[in-house]
């Protein structure tokens, strides 16, 4: 049975050796179809070189619960730091966000 399919915690994740890190998010990414979990675009492993083309945003990480520590699946690094400020500070940080952007006079974000 794969590593993916059967670790949902994130403190056990931890507990991995990073080799077995590599293989559950390797195993993460090819079961949600190579795709990140939020945006849906790509999510890429060069196995020749060993790392992960692109910007470090691009990079694949795990997502996780803070509060319960359960895995929710495999993100671009930016798509979890940028999920993490919504999280942490929801509707307040969107309306600071649509105000910057000048947004405030819209009901919705333009299309």
């Amino acid at each position: 049975m794969s590593l993916w399919a059967t670790i949902r915690n994130y403190s056990y994740y931890q507990s991995l050796s990073p080799a077995e890190q590599q293989v559950f998010i390797e195993q993460g990414i090819e079961a949600q179809g190579y795709k990140c979990a939020l945006c849906g675009p790509p999510l890429y492993y060069d196995k020749k070189a060993m790392e992960w083309p692109g910007f470090a945003g691009a990079r694949p990480v795990v997502d996780h619960d803070h509060k319960t520590g359960i895995i929710r699946g495999i993100l671009h690094a930016k798509c979890n730091s940028d999920l993490a400020v919504v999280e942490n500070n929801g509707e307040a940080w969107i309306q600071k966000a649509r105000k910057y952007l000048g947004y405030d006079n819209y009901v919705d974000f333009p299309k």
